[in-house]
């Protein structure tokens, strides 16, 4: 079996891989932000009142709804639901020791279809927009299932070592968050079918040609909401965790303390979306308990 070390190092097509397409995405991620502000310039679209100065003297928009710059903000949060857990769990990923064929042919294509995705969302070009996050999707999917096949197969699992039962826990357990986390969006996509209420123009050609744009459906509403406090809880939960693996806990309570934040996450979500309280705040607490634990012994270990 591959150390650690091996793996995250330079004669690893793998990691190379993983190094220079992280390092393109998170490029793309930042270049949102300005695509944002070079359409609000545009548009002289401004949501804080200082931010007028920017607008050269046109009329200015303060508290109206642009579609042009909603079109590219709702493109970029859906960067941060995908690209994020893309990093993560293509770190992961790698640290399985892949074939180096299909792990770098699967982070690249993950990584292009990123940018596919955006230019047809800013673009409105429908299907290209569904075949290229149907890709990414399927790409994370694939390697969140191959991460939790290989650390189930290993036996009882030194620090970030692969066999370190610890690590074996964080790992697996991280997968099933991003899996959790990216079965958020298709979930959303039910419910605009199901009620038929679609955000972009280009969408509603998928459910009837007389249909418009529409906002606030409470059944949509409720599954964004849920998935904005995956990412507001789950990123945190992931980054400390990784960080606590480093200061070689107590296994006996880091592989509960790990469990325990990623079973109520999904206890969570399942009370969100049907509405149960107070299962939800309880699914809430427990991560949120676990995660602030797990930071304050990262905090007194360094």
């Amino acid at each position: 079996m591959a150390g650690v070390l091996d793996l995250l190092s330079m004669d690893n097509p793998v990691f190379k891989s993983y190094g220079f397409w992280s390092a393109v995405l998170v490029l793309k991620v930042l270049a949102m932000a300005l695509v944002t502000s070079r359409t609000k310039r545009k548009k002289s679209f401004v949501v804080n009142p200082e931010d007028a100065m920017f607008a050269k003297g046109k009329e200015i928009k303060p508290d109206a709804r642009d579609p042009d710059v909603d079109r590219v903000q709702r493109a970029h949060h859906n960067d941060l639901e995908n690209c994020i857990p893309f990093l993560i769990i293509s770190f992961m990923y790698m640290l399985t020791n892949p074939s180096a064929v299909i792990a770098t042919n699967v982070i690249r294509t993950a990584v292009l279809s990123r940018f596919a995705y955006s230019y047809s969302y800013i673009n409105a070009l429908q299907p290209f927009r569904s075949i290229s996050f149907g890709i990414c999707f399927i790409s994370m999917i694939y390697m969140c299932i191959n991460n939790i096949m290989y650390f189930m197969k290993m036996s009882i699992l030194e620090t970030i070592s692969l066999e370190n039962d610890v690590f074996r826990a964080y790992a697996f357990w991280t997968a099933v968050t991003v899996i959790k986390m990216l079965l958020m969006s298709p979930l959303t996509g039910k419910n605009r079918f199901k009620n038929k209420t679609f955000a972009n123009p280009e969408d509603t050609g998928f459910a009837g040609k007389n249909l418009k744009p529409k906002f606030g459906d409470e059944d949509v509403e409720r599954v964004r909401r849920a998935h904005r406090n995956d990412l507001e809880n789950c990123i945190p939960y992931m980054i400390i965790g990784l960080l606590y693996v480093l200061t070689n806990p107590s296994s006996f309570i880091a592989v509960n303390v790990i469990r325990i934040g990623a079973i109520s996450r999904i206890v969570h979500t399942v009370a969100y979306l049907n509405a149960l309280q107070p299962w939800r705040a309880i699914g809430f607490f427990g991560c949120l308990a676990a995660t602030a634990y797990m930071a304050i012994q990262v905090l007194l270990f360094f």
